[in-house]
């Protein structure tokens, strides 16, 4: 890789992690709700994720999903099935739990939180669309033999995040 190319990804990367997005979003809450400490914990399911959506761009699988349109399909359907069960879940919480300001909350445990931080991380439209469409335009075929060389960049990434 150039020095130009590898300065120009880690300018966007670095844009790209500074931008807040639901994954800040989630973490913040957390802290507020939970104590730093616990956030911390929390966060790593999210940095699991991360590593997970960077791991899948390097296998190939935008490719792969370019290359099979059923696959594909498959994978829109379940993400809009998970949109709509996200979002039936929060109108049954908003029509179960009326807390008021005398009730004291409950905190969840840590196991749930954690699932709740790996999925906003593996549903990320920031990381999804930075690992899927804006890596593969600094990767040549050259290179994919050295997927080593990209290992910094990504531990950062999801370090970061």
């Amino acid at each position: 890789m150039l020095l130009t190319d590898y300065l120009l990804f880690a300018m966007i990367a670095a844009m790209q992690v500074g931008s807040p997005g639901p994954s800040t979003i989630l973490l913040v809450n957390n802290a507020l709700v939970h104590g730093p400490g616990r956030a911390i914990l929390i966060l790593t399911g999210d940095l699991v994720a991360i590593a997970g959506l960077a791991a899948c761009s390097l296998l190939g699988v935008g490719a792969l999903l370019e290359a099979n349109p059923t696959v594909f399909m498959a994978v829109k359907v379940a993400g809009a099935v998970y949109l709509l069960w996200l979002g039936m879940q929060q109108f049954r919480l908003a029509q179960r739990v009326r807390i008021s300001s005398d009730q004291p909350t409950t905190l969840q445990s840590i196991p749930v939180l954690w699932r709740q931080s790996f999925m906003v991380g593996l549903s990320n439209p920031k990381a999804i669309l930075f690992f899927s469409s804006l890596l593969p335009q600094f990767v040549s075929a050259q290179q994919v033999s050295h997927i080593s060389a990209f290992l910094p960049s990504y531990c950062y990434l999801c370090l970061s995040n």
